[in-house]
């Protein structure tokens, strides 16, 4: 009996590793360009409260949130101010669970002459945002599954059944 290839599936894995730093940080000490998470002054900067606001107490959550402000070097205070307060719903969105990071790979079910049931992945791409468009996950889908096609090509194993598993690809979240 001949390698085969039972099935091909496109995993989506939950990417609990990844977060998403590039967007900012969440601190609890007031800094420039730091937004305020809660209380009466959700969403303004530090540096825009006045003698007599204060921040929200301390708590179990952070208190602020610090964009990375260096990604807009060369903007006006408007522009930066806009992209730092986009940021931040992006991360708030995040930490209400709305959208997560997932990795995406493909993976082939195979069964070796034998006998035993193993399985070949891609080496995947992590750090997909959820909530990306279904035209971007199909992309990275494609890409996966031609990865993983090079690398059975590079086993030269003599897979039989290799181009009707590819043509009966599903998706699976995981």
């Amino acid at each position: 009996m001949k390698n085969k290839i039972e099935s091909i599936v496109i995993e989506h894995l939950a990417d609990h590793d990844y977060y998403a730093d590039d967007l900012g940080t969440f601190i609890d000490d007031p800094t420039a360009w730091a937004i305020i998470r809660k209380g009466e002054h959700t969403g303004k900067f530090c540096q825009d409260l006045g003698e007599n606001d204060e921040l929200p107490a301390k708590g179990r959550t952070f208190r602020l949130f610090l964009p990375l402000v260096e990604n807009y070097a060369g903007l006006s205070d408007a522009e930066i101010r806009q992209y730092c307060l986009q940021d931040w719903q992006r991360m708030e969105s995040n930490e209400r669970g709305e959208w997560s990071y997932l990795g995406i790979r493909a993976r082939a079910n195979i069964v070796s002459s034998n006998g035993v049931r193993q399985f070949i992945t891609s080496a995947g791409l992590r750090g997909v945002e959820s909530d990306s468009g279904a035209d971007y996950l199909e992309s990275v889908a494609k890409d996966e599954l031609l990865n993983l096609r090079l690398e059975l090509d590079a086993l030269s194993a003599g897979f039989e059944g290799m181009d009707e598993a590819f043509a009966a690809v599903e998706t699976v979240n995981r």
